[in-house]
């Protein structure tokens, strides 16, 4: 099965996932094993797509229903932010340094796409957390399908 290159925006910017080699992949797979249980059992993903589906416009919705929203989404995902929170301060930076090397981002200035890592060095530092698990979520999830889809799942 061939993955192809899934273009998305975060935080203003536009990136592109690439692919991992094999052994990549399966390094990643490997990482986050304990996690996924949490994610499937759970049914994590299935309340989070219906909260986000439902989610109110943030220019009309006040404070409290942000809050309300943002609070409700933490509460169920709880089991697998909890699995995260276990998993060792080195595997984490493994997946985040193996998923962030197939990333690039669209620079509109030289109108070429450069790579978000270099040699394991992050090379945009206006980079925030939230946009980084989003491309590292977003990478895992392109190479966990082909996985799942291996075993049957």
């Amino acid at each position: 099965m061939k993955l192809e290159p899934i273009e998305m925006t975060v935080g203003g910017s536009r990136f592109m996932i690439g692919n991992l080699n094999c052994f990549d992949s399966l390094a990643v797979t490997r990482l986050i094993a304990p996690v996924v249980p949490a994610i499937l059992s759970s049914g994590m993903l299935d309340r989070a797509y219906e909260m986000m589906s439902h989610s109110r416009d943030s220019e009309g919705a006040s404070v409290s229903d942000i809050l309300n929203e943002v609070s409700g989404l933490i509460t169920s995902c709880d089991p697998v932010l909890q699995r995260i929170a276990a998993m060792p301060e080195d595997d984490v930076r493994r997946v985040v340094g193996i998923c962030l090397s197939c990333v690039e981002r669209w620079n509109d200035t030289s109108k070429a796409w450069g790579r978000v890592t270099q040699g394991g060095v992050l090379m945009f530092d206006d980079l925030d957390q939230a946009q980084i698990l989003a491309l590292t979520f977003r990478v895992i999830v392109k190479h966990l399908a082909p996985f799942g889809n291996a075993l049957g799942l």
